[in-house]
């Protein structure tokens, strides 16, 4: 079943693959056709070293997404977006968030990446997302888990990079400090 849930996995993607090379920004490498999540840090690298023998200022913002990716990414992405929790609520309103606010525009990118997506790649997403099952060894039981993605699956990749389109804009767009 393990090969079949990738083969699977590995089929949405392809049929997602054409929808999010639309959306993608210029610079946004890895985990695209020809383009391994390995090239960045290349490119990176290589960015650093020819700044640096030029003399030249720069900086590298890298955010470690890695366990928030995988409990969360999916649950934005097809839904349904299940309340906040009262101890997420209580953080974002000390790190003094506007709770509504955010809920607001999680709904609002989730339903625009949705209406965006072809009805029959969404379906088959949605299919995938809502009918996800898993065993533990030693257990004759199989248990379904509708939230996270797994690290390894070929929809975790192409999942990552479209929840990252709109924060990659945003930065774009940010006026930039004095």
């Amino acid at each position: 079943m393990d090969v079949l849930g990738k083969v699977l996995h590995a089929t949405l993607r392809a049929r997602f693959l054409p929808t999010l090379q639309k959306w993608k920004l210029p610079l946004q490498l890895g985990g695209f056709p020809a383009c391994s999540t390995l090239f960045p840090t290349q490119y990176l690298r290589e960015f650093q070293q020819q700044a640096t023998s030029k003399r030249l200022s720069s900086a590298v913002l890298f955010l470690d997404v890695k366990s928030a990716f995988h409990c969360m990414i999916r649950q934005l992405l097809l839904g349904p977006i299940q309340p906040f929790s009262a101890g997420l609520k209580k953080l974002l309103e000390e790190a003094g968030c506007d709770v509504q606010t955010v809920w607001d525009e999680i709904q609002t990118a989730s339903q625009k990446f949705l209406d965006e997506v072809p009805l029959c790649e969404k379906r088959l997403l949605q299919d995938a997302h809502h009918h996800t099952w898993f065993s533990v060894t030693g257990s004759g039981a199989t248990f379904e888990t509708a939230r996270g993605s797994r690290p390894g699956s070929p929809l975790a990749d192409i999942a990552f990079n479209a929840m990252m389109i709109p924060v990659l804009r945003h930065l774009h767009e940010a006026p930039l400090a004095d």
